[in-house]
């Protein structure tokens, strides 16, 4: 009666099978996920560029709406009798006056009066302007610093020109925050530096964004909790790139497409707990049975030794951390091999099923019992106390003794017993306990006394 000094630790064949196909669902069922995410994501980058598409379209309307405006509104200044008159004198105090009073009435715009053949305020020795193409904005440049104005000019008649009048409407944060809460898309303004770096000229939101896209960059850049797409106004070698960039929220851009995304997930999430569930449940449903049957006596329901070694070191171990007593029980049937020889095999086996239920019956749930081969049989006994043992085994030997009827014949079957148990503080482990268990069995059929606990060897 021999068990390994080490259990394996390995997993059972069950669990190895659920960890198999619940890792195989799970594989599946991840890349699934990836793959509708990666399409989920793709789909979600088109409607968020043709959102951003419409919303660029949007404000190239307000823009060109404020630069009729501008144009509209320094025609009409321009025609004013009062500043024509004090332009015709020369009167500055009075242009001054004018000035400020359409300053504070429209603080978008800007007026100047510019003598006729005199340069733009705005160049400079190092300085120049650019229109963009798509939109009548102008990039400044002037000592080095960069700015994007729209401006309209207008002849002062007295009754000839005599001067004109230059608005200018300055693009900065202020004028992107209009521009957003007019048309429902966020505004920054960006130019890059032709010698390197850049600046960020306007911006209706705290979100930073680049000079310019990086190289390669896709359609729909990702900032903070918005998505911007970059257009290009302006390239010119000694002036820069001008860029706008217009956003949106992510989750405002397009929140169909990502209530569904979550709906998604949260199926594909709840699909792949139930698929590993269902797959532990299939295994062991299939397995279970077959495990069960390879560590259990086909005769005797009991464990065989197969299936009695782990459970026996799992349980020993057990009781040795909790300082509890274990008891070890060998069993061998006296009288087996004359009823086998005489009244064959079916009566040799109908002893076995019969003491082997008697073992069921009369040992706790919690106890060991196992056929280990033969006419051998085997129980571990958790927490027990050493007083009561000798009364437990006169119980189990009277009910072991008690006759086997069959056929109407009752066969007498005699059990030989030998018992050792280690106690919390013993320096002990399984295999020595099953060793003096097997030699109290020894000494208990060398005796004939039919019983035996385990006693240590008298020194020679």
């Amino acid at each position: 009666m021999r068990v390994p000094s080490s259990p394996a630790v390995a997993p059972k064949g069950e669990h190895r099978l659920v960890i198999v196909l619940a890792t195989t669902l799970g594989v599946i069922q991840v890349g699934l996920m990836a793959l509708l995410t990666w399409e989920q994501q793709a789909l979600t980058a088109a409607a968020i560029e043709d959102v951003l598409q419409s919303g660029y379209q949007s404000i190239r309307t307000q823009v060109r709406e404020d630069e009729l405006g501008l144009a509209a509104e320094t025609r009409l200044m321009a025609a004013e009798f009062g500043l024509r008159q004090a332009v015709a004198t020369r009167d500055q105090p009075t242009i001054d006056s004018m000035l400020e009073n359409h300053q504070a009435r429209s603080s978008r715009i800007r007026y100047a009066v510019v003598p006729r053949a005199e340069p733009s305020a705005d160049a400079g020795p190092d300085g120049g302007a650019a229109r963009t193409g798509s939109m009548n904005f102008e990039l400044l440049r002037t000592l080095g610093e960069a700015r994007l104005v729209a401006r309209a000019t207008a002849d002062i008649l007295a009754p000839l020109a005599i001067a004109s009048l230059q608005g200018t409407l300055v693009v900065d944060d202020a004028y992107a925050q209009r521009i957003a809460r007019l048309t429902g898309f966020e505004l920054v303004v960006s130019v890059s530096d032709p010698r390197g770096g850049g600046r960020i000229l306007a911006s209706s939101v705290a979100t930073a964004a680049p000079a310019a896209p990086p190289p390669g960059a896709a359609k729909v850049l990702a900032f903070g909790m918005h998505s911007f797409m970059p257009v290009k106004l302006l390239s010119l070698p000694d002036m820069g790139e001008l860029w706008f960039w217009i956003g949106k929220p992510t989750a405002q851009a397009v929140p169909a497409l990502s209530e569904v995304a979550a709906v998604v997930r949260g199926w594909l999430l709840l699909s792949l707990l139930l698929s590993v569930g269902a797959a532990s449940a299939v295994a062991y449903r299939l397995v279970r049975p077959i495990t069960a049957s390879a560590n259990t006596d086909a005769l005797t329901g009991l464990l065989n030794r197969r299936g009695f070694e782990p459970n026996a070191a799992s349980a020993f171990a057990s009781c040795r951390s909790r300082g509890q007593t274990v008891a070890l029980i060998a069993m061998d049937l006296d009288k087996f091999k004359p009823i086998n020889d005489t009244l064959g095999h079916a009566a040799g086996d109908e002893v076995l099923r019969v003491i082997g239920g008697r073992l069921q019956r009369f040992f706790r749930s919690s106890d060991l019992v196992a056929r280990l081969g033969g006419d051998e049989f085997c129980v571990l006994m958790r927490d027990v106390d050493p007083d009561r043992l000798q009364r437990l085994i006169d119980g189990l030997r009277q009910v072991l003794h008690a006759p086997i009827g069959r056929e109407g014949r009752n066969m007498a079957v005699g059990c030989s017993v030998g018992v050792a148990f280690g106690a919390p503080g013993d320096a002990l482990d399984l295999q020595a306990l099953m060793d003096r268990a097997d030699t109290a069995l020894y000494d208990a059929k060398r005796s004939g006394e039919g019983f035996s606990f385990w006693e240590p060897q008298p020194a020679a």
